[in-house]
């Protein structure tokens, strides 16, 4: 697949996304009524499916299958040792980057884990419906067409543009619209699109689209860092310098051990060893 080609799919996958949402989309219902869940589900799952199965059966034979090992491999669903290791390391290591949120819930409330239609979407559905689009086909379209590390950035950008979307369910909620209703929104896609990064890069480290899966699952359970307990009536404000030490140290631990734990040779990632060849 030529650049040309690979940019051109590149930018049709995010709007072939979010036009499933509106097939057959009934008046009135809000992303989280649940038979807009379960209709958002069906449709957006056959669509990714298709839109993956198309994209592998055109680029194939003449494509991929050509250019290294099998489909499997490139998709980052393989039966192999280090892709299921590249699931601890990964989940590890976001760990690592969330220590000060999960100190934090020791001194506070425990997180009530509903199980429910509304969770099964935003911790099951949604991360494996994004990351087999904006990852593992995205991001193998674009490596494939010469793209290389660039991959990363540019399957972001068309990443989070997509998430603009999110604002109609705001205008239909709340009918009026004003910059106050929209901040939660555009500093959750904010927050989206700097994970969109970390996601892309764990998918060219390690080749496994379980790796990612499991990441943006975890990364939502836990959401964006509350600092409330630097409040004084908080319960956990008397802790807040053990709570502020280990947010900083995560982040510090994290940026450290980056090389050694999601290093693409440990891994045997194909993903970033074709970039290598085509450098």
């Amino acid at each position: 697949m030529n650049s040309t080609h690979a940019l051109s799919w590149g930018i049709l996958t995010p709007f072939v996304f979010i036009f499933s949402i509106y097939i057959k989309r009934p008046s009135g219902h809000l992303k989280d009524h649940p038979d807009e869940i379960k209709r958002r589900c069906w449709i957006i799952g056959i669509t990714t499916l298709l839109w993956n199965m198309f994209f592998y059966y055109l680029n194939s034979h003449e494509h991929l299958s050509s250019q290294g090992p099998g489909i499997m491999t490139w998709i980052g669903i393989s039966f192999t040792f280090p892709n299921y290791l590249s699931v601890i390391c990964a989940l590890a290591m976001t760990n690592v980057l969330f220590a000060g949120s999960l100190v934090q819930v020791l001194f506070e409330d425990p997180p009530e884990i509903k199980r429910n239609l509304i969770s099964m979407k935003e911790y099951i559905m949604i991360p494996i419906f994004e990351e087999t689009m904006y990852r593992s086909c995205l991001i193998t379209c674009l490596i494939s067409g010469g793209f290389g590390w660039s991959s990363v950035w540019i399957s972001d950008l068309l990443y989070s543009l997509s998430l603009f979307y999110q604002i109609e369910d705001v205008i239909n909620y709340k009918r009026r619209t004003s910059l106050q209703s929209l901040t939660p929104i555009l500093f959750q896609i904010f927050f989206k699109t700097i994970f969109g990064l970390y996601a892309g890069y764990v998918f060219i480290v390690t080749g496994s689209l379980y790796s990612v899966i499991v990441v943006n699952s975890f990364t939502k359970f836990m959401g964006l860092p509350n600092f409330k307990f630097l409040e004084h009536t908080h319960p956990a404000h008397k802790y807040k310098n053990a709570i502020i030490f280990t947010y900083v140290a995560g982040v510090c631990i994290f940026v450290t051990l980056q090389y050694l734990m999601m290093n693409p040779e440990f891994f045997n990632s194909w993903h970033a060893e074709f970039i290598k060849r085509r450098i």
